[in-house]
């Protein structure tokens, strides 16, 4: 295994800030599948007879770019709220509400974004360890 000399603390400081950016690249990169896969286990229950299920939902899931820098990187896992629906009176936002909180008559399997966000600090720090041995 190389080992890498380094001659000062601002090398020490920026090859960490660049294994910090990488760790959380790389966790980044595994929120947005599993999040994803979230919002798709939703249409896994129920057969609404009421309302037809567009799969415009699936569109929303959206992870930022890795930013920041120093000693505070981020990343967003965020529902998009501007989709649109040619059905109903709900706005994307209102969608959004509904399936995640479980009200207005939806079926599904409610819960994807608080089940997302409840994974992600075990994502980043499994990541993170990679980067920072």
């Amino acid at each position: 295994m190389a080992k890498k000399v380094v001659s000062s603390f601002l090398e020490v400081k920026n090859l960490i800030e660049k294994n910090v950016r990488s760790g959380m690249n790389a966790a980044r990169d595994e929120v947005e599948p599993t999040f994803e896969d979230n919002v798709t286990e939703y249409y896994s229950v129920g057969n609404p007879v009421i309302y037809d299920r567009t799969g415009t939902l699936l569109e929303s899931p959206n992870t930022t770019p890795v930013s920041g820098g120093g000693n505070h990187f981020e990343f967003k896992a965020e529902m998009e709220e501007n989709i649109a629906y040619h059905t109903g009176t709900y706005s994307g936002a209102q969608v959004i509400d509904a399936t995640e909180q479980g009200h207005s008559g939806t079926l599904g399997r409610h819960g994807y974004f608080a089940k997302t966000e409840a994974e992600i600090p075990e994502i980043v720090d499994r990541n993170m360890s990679k980067y920072l041995k």
